[in-house]
């Protein structure tokens, strides 16, 4: 045969082993009974996504980082973390979701397996809220609920105006006294926040009008601080009047308000007097009397 017809010759049946062995190249295949499955099928069905453990809530700090100490109660409106942590038998990165028991859901940003996350919560209202949380890793495995965590949460202190009263408690016309009311810690917890006391006369028109305020340190459960306006002058006329004490705590909410009536008493007034008139001398001598007795009592 030619030379140049066995090279054509050769190089054909080259060309044509390689059309029938191209489309075969790279396909892999076991055949269990009748079903044939690829090496990616294979992979897919033997992987197993194993959920995060159950998590634990560590406890409660006071601060909002978690490097503070740990409480066992806290305060309304304020910001505490909440320490947790799990691990992944897959070693995946988790996430928290929180319930903290008042409405309110969490859920946090992804973190590597094993590491303690801080989680902030403010609690609006006074009370104590059982908080739970769960793990999810980044292929959607959601561990159990975690055993709950109880918090108790307070409105700073609580506070009662116990009594409002004047110093003296009786007084003559145009006399400046002290005006005073005794606050009442009347909580179960120790406190060492301070409250801002305020003083209101309630007008006929039921307006308020700022007589003054203080400040004054709260003291331990079931002790009293006095807040105190010092000479304030009451003023002449036979109306009742209507004291309204307001107690605030520092920062936080109106917590107590106490209305009370004080009664007042004035001398007779003497207009247009003449000397020469035994009558106005009398009506002089017993408006005398009357101004130099204590006049002006406070009704508690």
């Amino acid at each position: 045969m030619n030379k140049k017809v066995l090279g054509v010759t050769v190089l054909g049946l080259i060309l044509l082993s390689n059309l029938l062995v191209l489309p075969v190249v790279g396909i892999t295949a076991r055949v269990e009974g009748d079903k044939q499955v690829s090496n990616e099928t294979e992979k897919s069905n033997t992987y197993s996504n194993s959920p995060p453990d159950t998590p634990k809530i560590d406890g409660c700090y006071d601060s909002y980082y978690g490097n503070g100490e740990k409480v066992d109660w806290g305060y309304v409106t304020i910001i505490y973390a909440y320490g947790i942590s799990t691990t992944d038998p897959d070693d995946d990165d988790v996430k928290f979701i929180f319930n903290w028991g008042d409405g309110e859901t969490t859920t946090t940003g992804f973190i590597s397996s094993g590491g303690e996350y801080y989680v902030p919560h403010t609690y609006t209202k006074s009370g104590t809220y059982t908080i739970t949380a769960k793990a999810e890793d980044i292929h959607g495995a959601e561990s159990s609920w975690s055993e709950p965590f109880e918090i108790t949460m307070i409105d700073y202190f609580d506070l009662d105006v116990d009594r409002v009263y004047t110093d003296p408690t009786s007084f003559k016309p145009n006399e400046r006294v002290d005006l005073c009311a005794d606050i009442k810690n009347t909580g179960t917890l120790p406190s060492d926040s301070s409250a801002r006391v305020s003083f209101y006369e309630i007008t006929g028109y039921g307006d308020e009008e700022k007589i003054g305020e203080t400040i004054v340190d709260i003291i331990d459960a079931g002790e009293t601080s006095t807040a105190v306006i010092s000479g304030f002058k009451w003023w002449n006329d036979r109306e009742e009047h209507t004291i309204l004490v307001e107690v605030e705590s520092l920062p936080g909410e109106r917590t107590d308000v106490n209305n009370i009536g004080i009664e007042y008493f004035s001398a007779p007034r003497v207009r247009n007097m003449n000397i020469y008139s035994p009558v106005n001398w009398l009506n002089w001598f017993f408006s005398f009397l009357v101004n130099t007795s204590p006049l002006h009592t406070v009704n508690i």
